[in-house]
């Protein structure tokens, strides 16, 4: 596909997905539906285009708009690293070298979002357990934790993957915004369960949080023309 289709098939585009009532950006949301395109010069697919909710989700400059919660008895860090990556040549690594409580505990990095009541949301990253002393009591996580406009908590989704892997391996929770949630915590990191003294090092990196029924292939960010909304999407080419 040429620079010049794939600019003018955006554009096209830019001018549909986006439904802003008259006088009311209140209400404004985006509405993308599946599209395939094909037979532009090199046959190129294009199956779908979600928005990313988040943001500087592959960490290649630095970790800008991403806050770190580590819960009390847990020592650990999270930082960025060139040790591995999924896309491009920077990671999260988050990493526990003690934990001193039983019962439930977490380290994690984070970012609130905006969303929008009842619908359905996927939070997905690609993880790499490298190392871990306890696999049974150990995991990487991503939860959702959801939120009203009082910033008090409603409830939260979380999906965990002990296994230590060779290679990134994509986890994902898909779940209900409830119908009172203004706001949503996404959070990637390692949960601790009955596990003193437990340590262990994990990888995230293509991190996503998408108005979708299930997790989609990550890409590079794409930006529509004249447009700053930044959108992830199933290429096929």
């Amino acid at each position: 596909m040429s620079i010049d289709a794939l600019a003018a098939w955006l554009k096209d585009v830019s001018r549909r997905v986006e439904r802003v009532l008259p006088g009311d950006r209140s209400a404004q949301r985006t509405v993308v539906a599946p599209v395939e395109i094909v037979g532009i010069e090199d046959h190129a697919h294009v199956s779908a285009l979600y928005q990313n909710e988040l943001s500087n989700t592959s960490f290649e400059i630095d970790a800008t708009g991403w806050s770190t919660f580590t819960s009390a008895g847990v020592t650990g860090t999270a930082s960025r690293s060139v040790a591995a990556a999924k896309h491009g040549s920077v990671s999260i690594l988050v990493s526990v070298t003690d934990n001193d409580y039983t019962g439930y505990r977490l380290i994690e990095v984070y970012q609130n979002v905006t969303v929008n009541p009842c619908e359905t949301y996927t939070l997905q990253a690609e993880k790499k357990l490298i190392d871990t002393n306890d696999s049974s009591g150990l995991f990487p996580i991503v939860r959702m934790q959801w939120y009203d406009a009082n910033s008090s908590l409603i409830s939260a989704n979380s999906a965990a993957d002990g296994v230590v892997d060779t290679a990134f391996e994509k986890l994902s929770i898909t779940a209900d915004a409830p119908t009172t949630a203004s706001k949503v915590r996404a959070s990637f990191g390692l949960r601790l369960y009955n596990n003193i003294g437990g340590n262990g090092n994990c990888y995230f990196d293509c991190l996503q949080l998408i108005e979708h029924d299930a997790p989609v292939d990550y890409r590079h960010t794409n930006i529509f023309p004249g447009d700053g909304r930044a959108l992830v999407g199933e290429f096929m080419i």
